[in-house]
C-alpha cells in the first residue's frame, strides 16, 4: 500500500513540475534589438522618393546626412515602352552608392503592346539596403535588349526606407 501511495505522489509531482516548466519556459516570439536607438532623425524618420528615367541614364536620388544612415526597405520598378508598333525591351537597373558600391541589381522588361508597365518589380527587404552617412544613392538604367528603333522607354521607380543611426 505504501508503494502505491508513493507512486501516485511521484506521478503527481512529476506532472506538476512538468506543467510548471512548460508554462515558464514556453515558446514565445524572439525579438532582437541592437544596443541603442536604431531609428532616429526626429519625429519623421521615413524617407521616400519616386520618379522616372527616360530611355537610359542615371540620377542621384538623395544623399544621406553626415550623421545618419538611410536604410532602403522597399523598391518598386516598372517599365513602359511607347512606339507605333509592337516592340519589346529589357533593361538593367542598378542602385549604388556614390562611392560605387552596388546595393541592388534588377532586370525589368516591357512591351509597347500593353502600353503600361508589362513587368514590374516590387521588393520589400526585411533588413534593408544601407546607404552610409554622407553617401549618395544613385539609380542607373541601362539597355540590355530592345528589338525596335525609334521607341522611347520610361523606367519608373519608387523607393522608401528610414533614417537610422549608424
Amino acid at each position: 500500500m505504501k508503494s502505491q501511495f508513493q507512486f501516485s505522489v511521484s506521478i503527481g509531482l512529476a506532472l506538476a513540475l512538468g506543467g510548471t516548466l512548460v508554462w515558464a519556459l514556453g515558446a514565445s516570439d524572439a525579438i532582437g534589438y541592437p544596443a541603442g536607438s536604431v531609428v532616429s532623425y526626429g519625429s519623421n524618420p521615413v524617407v521616400a522618393i519616386g520618379g522616372t528615367i527616360t530611355d537610359v541614364g542615371s540620377s542621384t536620388l538623395f544623399t544621406a546626412p553626415a550623421d545618419q544612415s538611410i536604410v532602403i526597405t522597399d523598391v518598386a520598378l516598372g517599365l513602359s515602352i511607347s512606339d507605333s508598333y509592337v516592340c519589346y525591351g529589357r533593361y538593367r537597373v542598378e542602385l549604388r552608392t556614390g562611392g560605387g558600391d552596388v546595393l541592388g541589381v534588377y532586370a525589368i522588361g516591357g512591351s509597347e503592346a500593353t502600353r503600361h508597365p508589362s513587368e514590374s518589380t516590387n521588393i520589400s527587404y526585411s533588413s534593408g539596403l544601407p546607404v552610409p552617412p554622407g553617401e549618395s544613392l544613385e539609380i542607373q538604367v541601362s539597355e540590355v535588349l530592345r528589338n525596335c528603333s525609334g521607341s522611347a522607354s520610361t523606367t519608373t521607380y519608387s523607393l522608401s526606407g528610414y533614417y537610422a543611426q549608424p
